[in-house]
Order: C-alpha cells, then structure tokens, then sequence
C-alpha cells in the first residue's frame, strides 16, 4: 500500500529525464512531502506556471510553451510551404541576425533542418513530453490517498492533470508512431513506478494507446461537465478546450490503424460543442487577424503560449532584426520563396494573403506573428470549425459540410465554396487548413502525414554534396526517430525503421 506521505523529487521528474523508462524512477533529491490536496494543487501551479523570460532588463511572464520553438521550426522544415531550394541563399548567408557562427555551423544548422537530419528536437520532445507525463502519474497516484477538499476541488485538480496527460500521449502518437503499422505506437505508464523501478516500457498499440488517451478525457468531461475550472489556476481544464482536444483525437484516429466506425461522428459532436459560443471572438479583418497573431485579440478564446524571443523561429521564417534592411544593411534569413502552389492557393480577397506573404509571394518579413514575440495558440476555434467541416463530408453530409466550410471562409473572406462536392470539396477543406494553420506548430507536417496524399521534394547541396530527396505518403520521416538513449536504455523499444544519421 503506497504511504501518504511519498517523496517527489519535483526539479528532477521536470528537467533531467533521459528516456521514458526513467520516469519510473522518482530518486528523492531537492525533496518536498506531498501531504494534502493544497500541496498537490501548489505542485502543479508551479507546473502549471513556470516559464518567465528575462528580455531587455526585465522581466516578462510567459505561459508555459507546450510546443516549444525548436518544433515549430523543424516541422515547418519537414513540410512543403517554403521553397527551400529557391531560398538556399539566404537561409546560408552569414550576414544576419548578428551572426557569430562560422559559415560551416550556418550550414549545418539548415543542412540538419531541411535534409531531415534534426535528431535533437525529437529527443527533446521526447523526454520533456514523457517528464511530463510522470510527473502528472506521480500526482494523479498521490490523489488516490488524499482524504481532505471537496469535490470540486478535487475535480479541478484532477481535471486539470487529466488533459496534460491525454494532450502529451497524444502528441507523442502523432510525432512518433507511423500509421502503416498498428503495433508500433508509443510507451505508455500510468503510474510513478515508485513499486517497479526498472520495469521495461515496451511500444503500445495505436488501439491502446487511443485508449488511454481517451479515458483521461472523458473522466475530465465528466468533471468539466459537474465542477466550473478556476480561472485563477485552471489551463487546460476547460469545457471548449477538453471537447476540442476530442475533437481533434477522433479526427486523427480515423485514419489511424485504431480508427473506428463512430470516430468521425464523436469528432462531429466534440467540434460542435467546441465552437459554442466562439463566432463572434473570431477576428474576420486583417488588423484582427493580426491582433489574433500577435496574442492580443481581445477575448479570442484559446490558450496562447510563446516566448518573449523571435529569435527562436527566426531561422526559419525570417530575421528578428529585419528593420536593420532601412539602415543599408541586408539581414538575412529575408524575403523566403514560398512554393506556388501554396502562394496560388490564396484568393486576392483573403485577409491571410496580405499578412502573411509580400506582393511578388515571398514570405512577409515580419511573419509569423508581425511582432518580436513568438505567440502560438491551442485550441483555436478555427481548427474545430474545419474537423466539424470534414466530419459531415465523412459521414456523407456534404450540404452541411458545405455550410460549414463557407461559414469559416466568410471568417477570411477566401470565397464560397457552394459548387463544390465530393474531393473537390475535401480538397478545399485540407487547403484551407493549410493556409490557416501555415507557421503554427506543426499542422502541416501532421496534415501531410494523416492525409497521405502529397509528395514534395526537394534538391540541396550542403558541403559540397547533393541531397535529392522525395517524401510520400506513409514515407518513414512521418514517424520521428526515437531518440538513441531510449533504444539503448530500454530493451523492449522497436525503433522507427528508415532513419540514418547524416554526417557532415
């Protein structure tokens, strides 16, 4: 029987995992004593909460980033808007950014970005995904003794871990798991191992995986739907947010090997509640799509993180220090080449066209967000309108797809889609996703790979070698390679096949 008063070692289940057998192992160090439901809910505040940015001499309070910079740049890289081979030259220039690094560290960095090669960002996601993950059990396990608080108390605690819990096994069945083979999904553990230290975490299957994942939710449904979050302390635990994260795991379950006949019918359903109420916060002009952007619309209803830095993304979408260009200075990476048939998939009427490309089609000079700080929303109600849209074309709906998808193109007056039906129709829906969501985490790249319908390659030479790669519908890239300590540290782990690490 486990004690109520167990030790977590909080600093390390956060920082220092190496591989997702570690998290079993909760060594006491820098200790704290878990007694009650207060102590619980402080531990999880300061999850919850702590991420602020020293910037210029101050200090800016940042909500925490649960898609961190790193993977919004590399799967922009691994995706198909940008024209990478038509942008070489000032993704390689060494003048930029205040640039430091010898031309050879400068080729690199995009050598490992655009050839596939980035092993670093899959690690990291990773292990702070799977920290994560034990760091909730070893919380969720602790509230199995706690004997004080009310209920709703509890729930708003419980809610809360829940969903982390389903998002992070989520993410991690999307980046890692390919959809060609059922069996290899991802490790899963429900609990601190404080009883079974060095137990062996094999793959999962998509099917139990999606399982897991889904009872976190609905068990958070439950509460949402009998307790109200608090607004001081509550993130995730959010009846819009719970129903949309649904939404969006029905969605990709569908064309999973776990896929069901109700899933497109439980996507509809979540969507449906996910957008009550959110029409009117949707900005439907340029300057509101900008506020949208930028993280300062006005009662937009999403959780938006980010960090105070541009720098983060700017290797990929463009310099910080761009305004240098009005001095007689070129500041590189500027004025990137987008693929046409992304650049063409714009009406001229569209409120995103102007904000995020220049007139010749290169990528705007201040995008992704028109400012200095990397704002990245979840949970955008947009999103759940395009699930719902799809949904109805799957279940053979596609009047009401239709009405749907031309309510969210009145939202970027991008046209009317009226005389369109069968994939036609699915096609406009997947293209609008694509240029809604261009820049935001990793939409494209999880797109490509559910959508299987794409090939897009590209021609590079990076010291002195040429590269001619091609990428396919359930090519071997869709499945990120598990990080080298994992497959060594845990012997049960299957690798993704395919994956060879370029050496420059």
């Amino acid at each position: 029987m486990k004690k109520l008063y167990k030790i977590f070692n909080i600093v390390l289940v956060l920082t220092i995992f190496t591989s997702c057998t570690d998290y079993l192992n909760l060594a006491p160090k820098n200790e704290r004593a878990l007694k009650n439901l207060e102590d619980i809910r402080s531990v999880l505040s300061g999850y919850l909460f702590d991420v602020d940015n020293t910037y210029g001499g101050s200090t800016f309070p940042v909500l925490k980033q649960f898609v961190p910079d790193q993977a919004v740049v590399m799967f922009e890289s691994y995706a198909d808007n940008i024209d990478f081979e038509n942008s070489i030259g000032t993704y390689l220039s060494t003048i930029g950014n205040y640039t430091v690094y010898p031309q050879s560290d400068i080729e690199k960095i995009y050598g490992n970005l655009f050839l596939f090669n980035d092993w670093d960002t899959p690690e990291l996601l990773w292990n702070s995904y799977y920290s994560s993950i034990g760091f909730l059990n070893a919380l969720i396990d602790e509230m199995a003794d706690v004997t004080d608080g009310t209920q709703e108390e509890k729930d708003r605690v419980l809610g809360e871990m829940y969903t982390h819990r389903a998002f992070y096994f989520f993410k991690l069945l999307q980046y890692f798991a390919p959809l060609d083979n059922s069996e290899l999904g991802v490790p899963v553990y429900l609990h601190t191992g404080q009883e079974v230290v060095g137990v062996a975490v094999p793959r999962k299957s998509h099917a139990e995986v999606y399982q897991v994942i889904l009872e976190d939710l609905n068990k958070a449904l439950e509460m949402i739907n009998r307790t109200d979050p608090q607004s001081d302390f509550n993130i995730f635990y959010n009846k819009r947010y719970i129903n949309h994260l649904l939404a969006q795991v029905y969605w990709f379950k569908a064309v999973s090997p776990a896929m069901e006949s109700a899933d497109y019918e439980n996507a509809k359903l979540h969507a449906q509640e996910a957008i009550v109420g959110t029409e009117p916060t949707i900005p439907k002009t340029m300057a509101d799509f900008s506020l949208m952007r930028e993280g300062n619309h006005t009662g937009y209803p999403v959780y938006t993180m980010g960090s105070n830095m541009w720098a983060g993304v700017s290797k990929i979408y463009g310099s910080a220090y761009y305004y240098f260009t009005n001095w007689g200075m070129t500041i590189n990476p500027l004025n990137m080449k987008m693929n046409p048939d992304f650049v063409n998939a714009f009406s001229d009427t569209d409120i995103r066209k102007g904000y995020m490309l220049n007139p010749d089609g290169t990528l705007h000079v201040r995008y992704p967000n028109h400012s200095k700080n990397n704002k990245v929303h979840l949970f955008q109600p947009e999103e759940a309108y395009l699930i719902l849209a799809e949904a109805y074309y799957q279940l053979g709906d596609e009047g009401m797809a239709v009405n749907v998808l031309n309510e969210f193109k009145s939202f970027r007056n991008s046209g009317d889609a009226s005389a369109l039906s069968g994939e036609d129709l699915f096609l406009e829906i997947q293209k609008e996703r694509r240029l809604e969501f261009f820049g935001t985490k990793d939409y494209r790249w999880v797109d490509l790979k559910r959508y299987a319908n794409t090939t897009h390659s590209r021609s590079l030479n990076f010291f002195g070698t040429d590269y001619d790669i091609s990428v396919g519908p359930n090519d071997f890239r869709y499945a990120l390679p598990i990080p080298l300590k994992e497959i060594q540290e845990n012997p049960d782990m299957i690798p993704n096949p395919g994956w060879v690490m370029i050496e420059f």
